[in-house]
């Protein structure tokens, strides 16, 4: 089982990797604040600094802040990008259209949420990284692996060719 501390920033860390396409899990991180009202702040925060995850947390954060009331803790440090994401989020939410997020979207979104270069390096690569359905189309022997070589052809004909 996970202390509360690392339970809070799980939930902000997955919540963010799919721009929050559900309600469900801004209301995860805010019934996990509800549940836990003396979590250890200084070690909340170190952590997420440690790990390079402050813009994950502090959106979480803010967001269950914002959409749902939940009180926060008064020393978390400032992040303009933060905000602008939480508009993202807000106006997602509130729309009257669905909440589904579309890989277009998440993609740009992602991007603006890691702090470092070296972390929007690693996202773009994963992306290039083959699918289980790669693997099963393309039946190679490891030798002869050239999944990663073509796994940008789908991408490229699925975000840029619309069918009717």
């Amino acid at each position: 089982m996970l202390r509360p501390e690392h339970l809070l920033l799980l939930l902000c860390a997955h919540g963010a990797k799919h721009a929050f396409g559900r309600l469900g899990w801004i209301c995860d991180i805010a019934s996990c604040l509800i549940a836990f009202p003396n979590l250890q702040w200084p070690e909340v925060l170190a952590a997420s600094a440690r790990a390079g995850t402050m813009r994950e947390l502090l959106l979480g954060l803010k967001l269950a802040d914002d959409l749902l009331g939940v009180p926060l803790p008064p020393a978390l440090p400032g992040d303009p990008v933060v905000d602008k994401l939480v508009s993202f989020v807000r106006s997602r939410v509130l729309a009257a259209a669905p909440i589904r997020v579309d890989e277009s979207e998440v993609i740009p979104f992602c991007l603006r949420l890691f702090g470092s270069g070296r972390h929007r390096l690693r996202y773009l690569l994963g992306h290039f990284a083959p699918s289980f359905a790669d693997y099963q189309v393309l039946q190679l022997p490891p030798a002869f692996y050239f999944y990663y070589v073509l796994r940008p052809v789908p991408l490229i004909a699925k975000y840029t060719v619309r069918w009717n």
